[in-house]
């Protein structure tokens, strides 16, 4: 795959598409449900993929019938997934050297996650990565969750380039309806913990890679 030269922004999702995260999640859910007494049903991952932590949050209470507030919910997921954030989970292969590249090239670089910013910076100074990046969009600073373009429209308008000269790497089929909402062009990512979700992502988006090395330099 190769960036269109016209391509002035690449924005990124950080958890299954930057960082290989995707696991931890499923662990944390595991955990979360044994602790307070419920099954995951089939599908669930489906049905959560893009949203924001909070709305995670809103999903678990209201499907599992949970006796805990939204903010315990937050604050439990939270403590289970610092420690994972800043001393356990890396970026994918190739991607550090994909966005220095980028960087080299003059294209400006983003992130748009539905995470936390206590987990996004917790993962990103530990990694001395926050400077790769020309902003930062968590679900802190744009609480709605994708298929929403809210989040890309935001992380454009920051970067002072136009929607349609942005590409959007995801690696969920509503993370890429987000950047086609957005009016941007859009590269599906490859995730081993979203197979289920690969030919629907495939489908939408305008190009798909299953390694950051597929990316012409």
């Amino acid at each position: 795959m190769r960036i269109d030269e016209d391509i002035k922004a690449c924005i990124f999702d950080m958890d299954g598409t930057l960082i290989d995260s995707m696991g931890v999640w499923h662990d944390i859910d595991i955990a979360f449900a044994d602790r307070f007494g419920f099954e995951l049903h089939e599908g669930y991952k489906e049905e959560i993929q893009g949203l924001t932590f909070y709305d995670t949050a809103v999903y678990y209470k209201k499907t599992y019938g949970l006796d805990l507030s939204i903010d315990e919910i937050l604050k439990i997921w939270d403590d289970m997934a610092y420690e994972f954030y800043t001393k356990n989970i890396v970026f994918k292969d190739g991607a550090i050297k994909l966005l220095t590249d980028l960087r080299k090239r003059g294209i400006k670089i983003g992130i748009v996650t539905s995470n936390s910013s206590r987990l996004t910076y917790g993962f990103l100074n530990a990694n001395d990565a926050v400077s790769l990046f020309d902003v930062i969009c968590t679900s802190d600073d744009i609480p709605v969750s994708k298929p929403s373009p809210d989040g890309y429209l935001y992380a454009a308008k920051k970067l002072y380039v136009e929607p349609k000269l942005c590409m959007v790497f995801e690696d969920v089929p509503n993370g890429v309806l987000a950047g086609i909402n957005a009016g941007m062009r859009t590269c599906a990512v490859y995730d081993r913990y979203t197979d289920e979700l690969d030919d629907k992502k495939r489908s939408l988006a305008d190009y798909y890679i299953t390694s950051y090395d597929e990316v012409a330099r």
